[in-house]
């Protein structure tokens, strides 16, 4: 038997034209006020233009264009949706009707008023039309191509997940409609374009399932029909063959799945999936006429696994949302055929001071910098040559033009948060497109990343993996969203809002990074280690927000209020007519990017489709990959723009900048600008550093009180002259007599039986989480503290949890021999191991270490010895020298040493 080749698609339903600003800015003035309805104004004046371009240009507007219209009026009409509840409880007001016709219907004569449904019939005639021209863009696209195939397989899963929306839930509340807004009739829509969707991705071989899901929905949505006499009359009356067709095709389907299971292999020897899928992939690569269709596969495998933006990122940064809150609190609706980029309320980021500790310290995190790449085009455009052809790579050259652009946008430093954030996101997918032709083995020349590492920067990764790439920008566009959430103004509302949900934004980021830095072998800042770190810190600054700005209860709310406490509506307030319309907005962003269950997709998320719109930065023209000449003029002034606010929006979170007086800041440009040696700049630079630590400490103590008083840090100048040294001698002497006595003491508690597996809580644990996030950041790190702090027990346990034992020994010097036996027993202890494993210790004519030694205490003279036998001190990996502030003669060579030695070795 053989198979009908024809899809089917539906067509769109007509409407009367209605008036919709007028009465519902009157509906505002007489509710809230005129000031109210000011705020809400161009939203009304956007739902009205958008009604009337989707009922008079119809014939005037590709399908794409058609689309973009109807899911911008999906948004506006989400806004005003409980004005008109207020219109239908209200005797004193016009109704507003609306009239919609049968689809199925040429001759207009079933047609159906809003009288008794409000706007639920509008709402439902919208997702319709969602449904129906998303069928007709995937029956336009031409299937002899492997491109017009995925195109027409993701509009077809698109359209079902429409009319499974409108069969779960916008059918329900619509009263006396026509039969296509039935929830019958949508659930066979529904099972209809999915099982074309199913054909289609069978063909393809896209994933390795039989034919009896495609025979299953077939048959369902052919069984539906004649199950009913009115739906199987209404749809001869509209198309005879259309029954016949499911028949065939559930018929057709049926035989292919019994001779696929008459066939079928046994379960030991079926490819696993990731086997099938990069098989199909490679031989999709290997044919020419497959590379669009590849690159078009790599933007909607991202869009089946990227979240989409937090609403209100989207809302306030967005240079590409048309829908935007300015400062002054006004809603502000663009034209839906009014191209981007569109203007952003720059005055909510106001760079304020770090509140908490979590905010000081991811204050401190940059970005990572790379060598730019300017053969990129160059070096992609020849590989298209070389495994290709000329025509090949002519087909992709615009979409390569785009991809080399946008990185050298995202590496300038003068752009502004928001502008720099699009370019990343941007990128990304960008990336993700060209991901599958990685790594180019039949290139000459392939691109090189250089990346450096952000918390030190003479470290570098220098890879051709495209993986490394990814990482980094996913690195990126973490701590932008971080620096963004830090540089809110959260005296507002708009300002808590947007910081809470870049919090959020950051965290997606991270965890995307974490599984993507695992086929990316780069900098340490890249390791698991720093995600940790980076992650609890987010956690802490997000419930510090949440502790902050909750001023009354949520729970408190009306229902759909009440959408989650950490949802983009928190503080919700529904005696605001903005806020009644941002809750709108919000349902309308949950029910397109976040839909059906049991489907792939959202129910408008095909990133490929957006590729058809007439305002994306890459389009689908012909067959090829083009970049969006309409975008070109309004992104240069977009640029221009940035490079006006970039003062204003640069992101600068320096604790010392912030707490330093003038006359300290006039004193140290004097000192940098005096001539000055590259000793005497690190000098420099480390009592800056040291400073820097001790601000920060000192201003955390001071909010958490009693309970890290032992992490209290201060300055302490070391003395100078024969005085001081005799003072320090004597103090020397006076705390070597009491180690003496703590020795004593300490041997007696040994006596006593302890229990070994109770954990130690460690109450300094989070200042040690920023301890480890310097350590990665400088060469050197003078930490001080008082008596009993844990700065020799404690650090290097830390350091050693956070992987620095991987590439050597943690090396601790003591001034005294007692002291070093005495404290790598006590660190053994708590280590849970035995002296001389793990944790040892070395003293003159005495060595109780072993090969699995990790954290080594010794005394300074033996460290001297090591470092005359091997000056690199190769088996180390940290060095600490305690008690440095005692300044002997040992101390003091070890300092010169180690001094050299950090040039030489900058991974110590």
């Amino acid at each position: 038997m053989n198979n009908d080749d024809r899809v089917l698609s539906i067509p769109l339903k007509k409407t009367d034209p209605v008036e919709l600003y007028l009465p519902l800015r009157k509906l505002v003035v007489s509710k809230y006020s005129e000031n109210d309805a000011q705020k809400v104004e161009s939203v009304l004046e956007t739902l009205n233009k958008c009604r009337r371009d989707m009922v008079e240009r119809r014939g005037d507007l590709s399908l794409p264009m058609q689309r973009d219209c109807l899911i911008h009026y999906f948004k506006c009409l989400s806004m005003v949706e409980l004005l008109f509840t207020s219109i239908s409880s209200d005797a004193d007001v016009d109704p507003v009707i609306f009239v919609w016709y049968d689809a199925f219907n040429p001759d207009h004569q079933d047609g159906v008023s809003s009288e008794r449904n409000a706007i639920q019939l509008e709402k439902a005639a919208v997702v319709f039309n969602l449904g129906a021209i998303c069928s007709q863009i995937a029956a336009s696209c031409d299937r002899t191509t492997a491109l017009g195939r995925h195109l027409a397989m993701e509009a077809f899963k698109v359209a079902a997940n429409f009319f499974l929306k409108l069969w779960k839930v916008f059918a329900k509340g619509v009263v006396s409609a026509t039969l296509d807004l039935t929830r019958r009739f949508a659930k066979f829509l529904h099972l209809l374009f999915s099982a074309q969707a199913s054909e289609l991705e069978l063909r393809e071989q896209f994933n390795n399932n039989d034919a009896s899901s495609v025979y299953k929905l077939y048959r369902r949505a052919y069984e539906l029909i004649p199950a009913d006499s009115a739906a199987w009359n209404y749809v001869n009356s509209f198309d005879q063959t259309w029954v016949p067709h499911l028949c065939q095709k559930a018929t057709f389907f049926e035989a292919e799945a019994r001779q696929w299971k008459s066939s079928i292999l046994p379960k030991s020897k079926r490819p696993f999936p990731e086997a099938y899928e990069s098989r199909v992939q490679s031989c999709a690569i290997d044919q020419a006429e497959c590379v669009t269709e590849t690159l078009v596969s790599g933007i909607c495998s991202l869009s089946r696994e990227l979240k989409p933006p937090q609403i209100y990122v989207d809302l306030i940064l967005s240079e590409y949302n048309p829908f935007k809150i300015t400062k002054d609190g006004k809603l502000v609706a663009y034209p839906w055929d009014m191209p981007p980029p569109y203007p952003i309320n720059s005055a909510i980021l106001s760079s304020p001071l770090p509140s908490s500790r979590a905010s000081e310290i991811l204050a401190f995190i940059p970005l990572k910098k790379s060598e730019p790449l300017n053969d990129l085009y160059e070096s992609l455009r020849s590989y298209f040559v070389l495994k290709y052809s000329e025509s090949v790579a002519k087909r992709v050259e615009g979409f390569l033009e785009m991809l080399h652009k946008l990185r050298n946008e995202m590496l300038r430093d003068d752009l502004s948060l928001p502008f720099r954030r699009d370019c990343l996101v941007l990128y990304f997918k960008c990336l993700c497109m060209i991901e599958p032709f990685f790594p180019m083995k039949a290139s000459p020349n392939p691109p090189v990343f250089v990346w450096y590492n952000a918390i030190i920067p003479q470290h570098h990764s220098s890879q051709h993996n495209i993986h490394l790439e990814k990482a980094s920008v996913l690195f990126n566009l973490g701590a932008l969203c971080i620096h963004i959430a830090l540089s809110c103004d959260q005296s507002t509302i708009h300002g808590y809002r947007l910081a809470k949900d870049a919090l959020k934004d950051a965290f997606y980021w991270n965890d995307k990074l974490r599984r993507e830095s695992k086929r990316a072998s780069g900098t340490i800042d890249l390791s698991g280690q720093y995600f940790d770190v980076i992650q609890d810190e987010i956690h802490n600054e997000f419930a510090h927000l949440k502790r902050k700005f909750h001023r009354h209860d949520v729970s408190s709310l009306p229902d759909s209020a009440n959408m989650s406490r950490d949802g983009p509506l928190a503080n919700y307030d529904p005696s605001d007519v903005t806020e009644q319309f941002l809750l709108g907005y919000c349902k309308a962003h949950s029910l397109l990017h976040f839909g059906a269950d049991s489907l792939p997709h959202g129910v408008c998320e095909a990133e490929c489709l957006d590729l058809l719109s007439e305002f994306s930065p890459v389009k689908i023209e012909d067959g090829n990959l083009v970049a969006n000449a309409i975008l070109e003029a309004p992104n240069l002034a977009l640029e221009n723009m940035s490079l006006q606010e970039t003062t204003q929006q640069s992101f600068k979170f320096s604790i010392a900048e912030h707490e330093a007086s003038s006359s300290h800041m006039k004193d140290e440009t004097n000192y940098l600008a005096s001539p000055s040696s590259k000793i005497q700049q690190e000098e420099h630079s480390l009592s800056l550093l040291l400073s820097e630590l001790s601000n920060l400490w000192s201003s955390y103590n001071s909010t958490k009180g009693n309970a890290i008083s032992n992490a209290l840090t201060r300055d302490v100048k070391n003395p100078e002259g024969s005085l001081g040294r005799a003072a320090a001698l004597q103090s020397a002497l006076i705390k070597e007599r009491r180690e003496v006595r703590e020795q004593q003491q300490r041997t007696m508690l040994d006596s006593i039986p302890k229990d070994l597996n109770r954990p130690w809580e460690d109450p300094s644990q989070s200042l040690m989480k920023g301890i480890l996030l310097r350590s990665l950041r400088v060469l050197v790190l003078v930490v001080i503290g008082e008596t009993g702090s844990g700065k020799t027990t404690q650090i290097t346990q830390y350091l050693a949890e956070a992987g620095y034992t991987t590439r050597g020994k943690i090396g601790c010097t003591q001034p005294r021999r007692v002291a070093a036996t005495s404290v790598a027993k006590r660190v053994a202890e708590e280590f849970g191991c035995q002296l001389g494993e793990e944790v040892g210790y070395a003293i003159r004519f005495e060595d109780s270490t072993g090969p699995d030694t990790v954290i080594k205490y010794m005394t300074e003279g033996m460290l001297l010895r090591e470092i005359l036998a091997d000056e690199n001190l190769s088996q180390y990996s940290v060095i600490m020298l305690d008690e440095a502030h005692e300044r002997t003669i040992n101390t003091d060579v070890l300092f010169g040493l180690l001094k050299q030695l950090v040039q030489r070795r900058p991974e110590l």
